[in-house]
């Protein structure tokens, strides 16, 4: 399985300059860049992060859901069989906070059986991206946006949605 990392995209690392919850999960960046997810597991949660970004031109957004110690079965997720749900995934740029970039198409290093990536740009909240049974290591998805945007260097604010339930 290639890695969707090294496909003939340029991928830049944001930095993180704000990560909050809607359902008091503590987010703490780590010294590689990512965040941790610890604390309250609520049955449903929204992670609001603002990213800055270095770039004047975007066209997808690669999110890593990565193993760790901390996380039951190591994860990447935090349900207690270490999966995790990715209801929806909503990005937006600069000013314009109200209109999500248009998403043309996502693709996956892995798709749990009925948990595709797509079920995370079909606006349905109920559906969601999986990775059972593959927990305990690192996975990742990366999101097409319909047409190039022109960034000029504007802050990102990504939208995590697990809307699903049961603490995924």
């Amino acid at each position: 399985e290639q890695s969707l990392a090294r496909q003939r995209v340029r991928w830049t690392t944001l930095e993180v300059t704000n990560a909050a919850s809607a359902n008091g999960v503590t987010l703490t960046k780590q010294p590689d860049g990512s965040l941790i997810s610890a604390g309250e597991r609520p049955e449903t949660d929204v992670y609001t992060i603002v990213a800055r970004n270095p770039l004047q031109r975007v066209t997808a957004l690669l999110i890593e859901v990565l193993a760790d110690d901390r996380l039951p079965q190591r994860g990447p997720g935090r349900q207690d069989n270490g999966n995790l749900h990715l209801s929806e995934l909503e990005v937006f740029a600069g000013v314009d906070q109200s209109t999500p970039i248009p998403i043309a198409g996502a693709i996956a290093d892995l798709d749990q059986a009925d948990w595709g990536i797509a079920r995370a740009i079909d606006g349905v909240s109920q559906t969601a991206w999986g990775i059972y049974p593959q927990v305990g290591v690192s996975h990742e998805a990366a999101f097409e946006f319909r047409e190039a945007l022109d960034a000029d260097g504007a802050d990102l604010k990504i939208l995590l949605k697990q809307l699903h339930g049961g603490g995924h």
